[in-house]
């Protein structure tokens, strides 16, 4: 696979049990309603959430959302910060 061999020549690698094909990309959405299923699948990658959206004329755009996991733990230790700062 192509992939591999180009991310080996940084070091990197891919995590087999993380690792699938999804339909993402413009016609997802209708090939998917084709086939009977429903949205497309989205994926984490750097920290953000992928999904598939429209604009506000219709068209296809990739809307990026941050990780809520993430967003969630970040807040709690805020909170557990400012609590501790507080007394």
């Amino acid at each position: 696979m192509q992939l591999q061999e180009r991310l080996a020549k940084f070091g990197l690698s891919l995590n087999a049990s993380k690792k699938r094909l999804i339909d993402f990309g413009r016609f997802a959405a209708r090939n998917r309603r084709k086939r009977g299923l429903g949205k497309p699948e989205t994926f984490d990658f750097l920290g953000f959430t992928q999904c598939c959206s429209t604009n506000r004329g219709g068209g296809f755009q990739i809307l990026q959302l941050k990780v809520k996991k993430r967003m969630r733990a970040t807040l709690l230790a805020t909170r557990y910060e400012l609590k501790r700062r507080l007394h």
